[in-house]
């Protein structure tokens, strides 16, 4: 009895790494083909926007090329930071829309309002750091665990 019982763990375990092994190896080829199909997309987008929206007079809006390539705003945002980080396009954004750079005077004007979001960020983690730096000296000269 107690054999058999070995033996049947023993075949679920195999069964299981098996499995776990047959889902690794499936997910694999699934993540290849969908970093494939994001890179489709990525140049399909980077296409268009030379060939359509040259320049920020030119610029299409989040709604409109999302529409046009069947994604989602969050996936534009993500897949023109990709462009931009992955294939060093000149493509830009900002209120009116997406557009690709026709200029370094364009490009310079889309760094600087990147800039200017670092910056607010930065004054926001400062004041989140001051406040913990505050809370510590409280429990310093007070005592008390905020």
């Amino acid at each position: 009895m107690d054999i058999e019982l070995g033996l049947l763990d023993l075949i679920i375990l195999v069964i299981i790494v098996g499995a776990v092994f047959v889902i690794g190896f499936l997910l694999g080829i699934i993540k290849k083909w969908l970093r494939k199909e994001t890179m489709k997309t990525e140049k399909k987008i980077l296409y268009y926007l030379k060939t359509h929206c040259t320049g920020v007079d030119n610029a299409i809006s989040a709604r409109e090329l999302s529409c046009i390539f069947g994604i989602t705003e969050r996936e534009l945002r993500q897949t023109k930071r990709n462009i931009v980080l992955n294939m060093d396009a000149r493509v830009g954004s900002d209120l009116n829309g997406y557009y690709y750079s026709q200029s370094d005077n364009e490009i310079m004007r889309f760094r600087a309002s990147y800039l200017s979001r670092v910056r607010e960020l930065m004054a926001i983690v400062k004041a989140y750091e001051n406040e913990v730096a505050k809370r510590d000296q409280m429990t310093l000269i007070w005592g008390i665990k905020w």
